[in-house]
This record gives structure tokens, sequence and C-alpha cells, in this order.
């Protein structure tokens, strides 16, 4: 029973620090975009903002499934796997909502961005789920 409620534990706190960490990011770079009284090009802020949706989400991924007892080289494994996903699914929700299936009737930045949130959180936490219920599994803790 602990095992199930420590993974269940492990999970939502993933999606939630995720969460938090996506969300002072955007504010961060929005911030400093406003102080730099909008001088930088439209491509810089793209980059910024999406970037750090994408980094942070995977870093939350990895604050909430790392162990204190893996070795530095997995550390550094998993440390790239989840910033890679989290930057994968913002960059790829970023393409998919401005290339591939942009909105005829209005193009909404919030909607482009919600998107990114939802799949930057979404897509290295589910993946840190499943290693780390299949780590679970395999050292008979499951």
């Amino acid at each position: 029973m602990y095992n199930i409620f420590s993974f269940g534990l492990r999970a939502f706190a993933g999606f939630g620090l995720s969460l938090i960490l996506c969300i002072s990011a955007m504010v961060s770079v929005w911030v400093l975009f406003r102080l730099m009284d909008f001088l930088w090009p439209r491509w810089v802020f793209v980059f910024l903002w999406f970037g750090s949706i994408g980094a942070v989400a995977g870093i939350g991924a990895l604050i909430a499934w790392l162990d204190a007892d893996s070795g530095v080289r997995l550390r550094s494994y998993w440390t790239v796997g989840a910033v890679a996903l989290g930057l994968a699914a913002a960059w790829g929700a970023y393409i998919f909502e401005t290339v591939i299936d942009p909105s005829t009737a209005s193009f909404d930045s919030r909607e482009i961005s919600q998107t990114a949130v939802i799949w930057a959180i979404l897509l290295p936490n589910v993946a840190a789920s499943v290693i780390g219920l299949v780590r679970q599994i395999r050292s008979g803790w499951l």
C-alpha cells in the first residue's frame, strides 16, 4: 500500500512541480520582455518563451522522480532525457498550432501557450512515471 501511495505522490508531485515551474518561467520571460521595453525581436521572445516552458517542465518531472541513490551517470541521462522531452513537446505544440493546424478564425497566442504547457508537462511526466513504475516493479517494490 505504501508503494502505491508513494508512486501516486511522486506522479502528482511531478505534474504539480512542472506546472508551477512553467508558470514561473512564463512570468519571468514576460517580465524580462517588459523590462526590456519590448525591444527584442519576435523570434527571441518565442525562443525564450517556448524553450523555458519545455526545459522547466522536464526539470519538474526530473525532480519528482530522481532518486538520491542513483549514480551521477544515471542522473545525467535522466536530466538530458527529461529536458529533451519537455522541449520537444513544447516546440511540437508550437509548430502544430502555428504551422500544421492554424486557427482560421483568429490567431490566439494564449491557445498556443496553453497547448505547449499541457504537452510539455504531460510528455516528460508520463515518461518519468512509466520509467519509475518499471523500476519499482523490477526492484521488487511493487
